[in-house]
């Protein structure tokens, strides 16, 4: 137990003070840029999308000294209506062109890849080019199947498909006249071994797609773009899961910015990818993941020709989105992440002092943080290497990953293996010196050599019961040496600032306190790490992930056979699904439950402050229609069920997944009827899946698979007459 002095503040301060600051990236550069678009004629091409016509269309930037190799980014925007009518804001509530290549009399093609004008000027400014694609043709707004649920595997190959002509022109000329430019303009002057994507809602998993697609073993795609080397992919409010694979960004820099007023995928379970990647052991090359959290953003306005905003409310905090038809707040947080993460990433002459923005290690520039708060989860690499972890969390409460013995004393705590992250949740009612949770990394008497690590890092989140309180969660952090004495305590307010939560979900902000600031002489030999409540009266946290990291590798490898204690590392975890649940009759089982949790002597806190959640909205529908199909392409052109279903008030075209909800099943394989008025939804089911239901049952149509958003009650169904 230590006694606390005017030395922890002065250390706190010491600690604050070093802290540097991130380069702003919002500063446009000196080039002059131009642009043009491109589109051909629509076809089927069975390299996107087997049966459906598609075409490629896109509008670039690029500088206009094109001396020089330039890296390149490709721009992919989400699921949206690609008809509309009005201005300021303009409506997009029809998907007739998806199809057909035209709009209705009276309506307009909705330019959904000039959305990211703004973004793709100021990125050229810097020296890239930019390639902003449009999906409108087959893939926005069209109908998934069993092996591509969103479209997105389709949006992945639409993307290689642009690289594809693109590395023509770089390598043969043949650049398209619309660009304004002679034909051989890009000959010779596009890096392709320097290349970035940038991905909104599905077009986030779409890049992803494109990513995975690539590196596929004996696949067309590296004959047709030789050299290509994806540096990075920046996402914002991307979706995950729909595309009927795992899609993640291994050996990839990657950052995920999620809009804290998401009313689209108002799950944002866009911060999946980064669950699964740090669980991961090994890359082959350091790159970072990282997520950033935008304060009072909506899902639609980081796109300036999606002008109706989609939040339904913000959650413990206020908006910043405006009313439309743009949002120049949203433009310049935009801005800031997304060009600090080219620039770090993407390019030969990249600027590492811009990963500043997205490591906690550095504050934020002013740029960014005067618009609003923008919190941040970040790891080095997926690369065990580079850090080694104290406690996961993944055991029964008391034991740490070690398989050693846990400390708690004065709070509530209780391990849960079933969330992602698998997390530590700790209560306090009262602040003292003497309530505290030790996680132990080696037997009691002994210790680990830590010196070749540069910081410690753990994932923190208030619980809901804190949603609203407007004063920041503050407590202490302590190394824990062999023989049971304690570092210098450093406050968890000199790092960050523990506030929110901003959203009904749970997201987490990475503290990282470099490790000289706990005062220690190299040759200390650590056994853990204890976290005291002595700052806030009360609180209650998640706690994940608790690790040493290394940032500065060199001459890191030499010294680690020498330097590492010799640990077991926990393989990956699937992510958990609901007990029973089955999707296109397909069981999936329940996650493993954990061994249940020993007592707790303490009474869990009642809420302090909660504000109220925006909660979704709710509709009604109905199913209007029941027809057997012998073949449907939707269903890998087996005989299928296809359920129409109908809403007075109409089912929005946007993001999160449809999905229909039967009893213990999901079907996740959908399209919009083609009557221009988007009230009606199509669900394919495996027609043997009828035998699967029973007699009767409740059932409801969600957007979001895994987490339901806006819900559509409906009447119970009653198998005797979906037979007929």
């Amino acid at each position: 137990m230590w006694i606390l002095t005017i030395l922890l503040g002065l250390a706190s301060q010491q600690a604050f003070a070093t802290r540097s600051t991130a380069p702003d990236a919002s500063v446009a550069g000196t080039l002059t840029f131009a642009s043009g678009e491109y589109k051909f004629p629509a076809s089927i091409d069975p390299d996107v999308l087997e049966g459906v016509s598609t075409e490629l269309w896109a509008k670039a930037f690029w500088p206009t000294d094109l001396s020089t190799k330039r890296p390149i980014l490709y721009f992919l925007h989400g699921n949206h209506a690609t008809c509309g009518q009005g201005s300021n804001p303009r409506s997009d509530f029809d998907c007739t062109y998806t199809n057909e290549g035209s709009c209705p009399a009276g309506m307009v093609v909705v330019p959904n890849h000039e959305g990211y004008d703004y973004l793709g000027k100021h990125l050229a400014s810097l020296g890239y080019i930019v390639v902003s694609i449009n999906a409108n043709r087959g893939i926005t707004c069209g109908g998934g199947s069993d092996a591509d649920w969103g479209l997105n595997i389709a949006r992945g190959r639409l993307v290689l498909r642009h690289i594809e002509e693109w590395s023509k022109w770089a390598a043969n000329g043949g650049a398209p006249a619309s660009l304004g430019l002679p034909a051989d303009a890009f000959k010779d002057h596009v890096d392709f071994a320097n290349v970035g994507l940038m991905g909104h809602s599905r077009g986030g998993e779409g890049v992803r797609a494109a990513l995975n697609l690539y590196r596929e073993k004996n696949n067309k795609w590296k004959t047709r773009i030789p050299g290509l080397e994806i540096r990075g992919i920046f996402e914002i409010g991307a979706v995950d899961g729909q595309a009927g694979r795992v899609l993640d960004a291994d050996d990839t820099a990657w950052n995920q910015l999620l809009p804290m007023c998401d009313g689209d995928v108002s799950s944002l379970e866009g911060r999946m990818p980064f669950e699964r990647m740090i669980s991961k052991l090994r890359e082959t090359r350091k790159t970072p993941k990282s997520i950033t959290m935008a304060w009072g953003t909506n899902h639609n306005f980081y796109n300036t020709e999606w002008q109706r905003s989609d939040s339904f409310g913000c959650s413990g905090h206020e908006s910043i989105a405006g009313e439309g038809p743009v949002s120049e707040a949203q433009q310049k947080i935009a801005i800031s992440t997304a060009t600090a993460f080219f620039l770090a990433n993407v390019g030969e002459a990249r600027d590492e002092n811009q990963l500043g923005n997205f490591d906690p290690a550095s504050d934020q520039p002013a740029a960014l943080t005067g618009v609003t708060r923008v919190d941040r989860d970040h790891y080095y690499t997926n690369d065990d290497v580079y850090g080694i972890r104290v406690d996961d969390f993944d055991r029964a409460t008391g034991t740490s990953s070690s398989g050693e013995a846990n400390l708690a004393q004065g709070i509530v705590v209780a391990n849960d293996a079933n969330e992602t992250p698998k997390r530590a949740e700790i209560e306090w009612k009262t602040a003292s010196v003497d309530n505290f949770l030790q996680v132990n990394w080696t037997p009691e008497g002994r210790g680990s050599d830590v010196a070749v690590y540069t910081s410690l890092d753990f994932r923190v989140a208030r619980q809901m019961t804190h949603m609203g309180s407007k004063d920041a969660t503050d407590f202490s952090i302590a190394l824990v040496n062999a023989d049971g004495t304690l570092s210098t305590p450093v406050s968890l307010a000199s790092y960050l600032s523990l506030l929110g939560p901003a959203n009904v979900n749970t997201v987490y902000q990475t503290a990282r306190i470099p490790m000289k600031d706990f005062g220690l002489p190299g040759t200390a030999k650590i056994r853990g790490v204890r976290f005291v409540f002595d700052k806030s009266a009360t609180g209650a946290i998640h706690l994940a992930n608790v690790r040493f990291t290394v940032n500065d590798a060199s001459a890191f490898r030499l010294s680690l056979a020498e330097a590492l204690p010799e640990f077991d590392s926990a393989p990956a975890q699937p992510v958990p699904v609901a007990e029973n649940e089955v999707v296109n009759n397909t069981p999936i089982p329940p996650a493993p439950m954990p061994p249940p949790a020993p007592p707790t002597p303490e009474a869990p806190l009642a809420p302090t402050n909660p504000a109220p959640a925006a909660q979704p909205p709710v509709g009604e529908a109905t199913i209007v229609n029941v027809a057997g199909v012998k073949r449907s392409r939707q269903m890998s052109g087996g005989p299928a069920l296809e359920i129409s279903v109908r809403s007075k008030t109409g089912f929005p075209v946007g993001d999160a997944l449809p999905v229909l909800v039967m009893s213990k099943y999901k079907f996740f394989v959908s399209r919009y009827a083609p009557d221009r008025k988007n009230d009606t939804l199509v669900f394919s089911l495996p027609r043997n899946m009828l035998s699967a239901l029973p007699k009767t049952g409740p059932m409801h149509v969600q957007f979001g698979q895994h987490q339901a958003g806006r819900t559509w009650k409906m009447p119970d169904y009653d198998k005797s007459r979906l037979a007929q």
